[in-house]
């Protein structure tokens, strides 16, 4: 897969360097792999911390969050718990997606029997 790239450049501390040639060296990879993973690892979390921030501070919904921070919504929420950050969703909105959830769970164990049709409807 080939994805466009651009070349930076940039200033690092030297004992980050080093560490940096130590787990190539032990990976067998290039140096410029582990570069790109760390940026990667490093966007993920910074994103992350930016979405619960702006969550937080009423600037994103947990979807707009969970968006962000490249989550599903029910992950972004789970972290959120984990935080001791309360979701704002509603209750009656809980109390649908339960309801919504077991009206799929009963479609679903209809389609395991071949002889059983079902009307799929769109009230879900």
């Amino acid at each position: 897969m080939n994805k466009k790239c651009s070349l930076i450049s940039l200033r690092l501390e030297t004992d980050l360097v080093k560490k940096i040639e130590e787990a190539s060296r032990l990976e067998d990879i290039e140096k410029s792999v582990i570069y790109r993973q760390a940026i990667k690892k490093g966007l993920k979390e910074i994103l992350k911390e930016l979405a619960i921030k702006l969550y937080v501070e009423e600037e994103l919904t947990i979807s707009g969050a969970a968006n962000l921070s490249d989550m599903y919504i029910g992950d972004f929420m789970e972290l959120l718990a984990k935080r001791g950050i309360k979701n704002e969703i509603p209750d009656e909105y809980m109390i649908m997606a339960d309801k919504n959830a077991e009206k799929l769970f009963k479609n679903i164990s209809k389609l395991s029997s071949p002889k059983k049709k079902i009307k799929l409807n769109n009230d879900l």
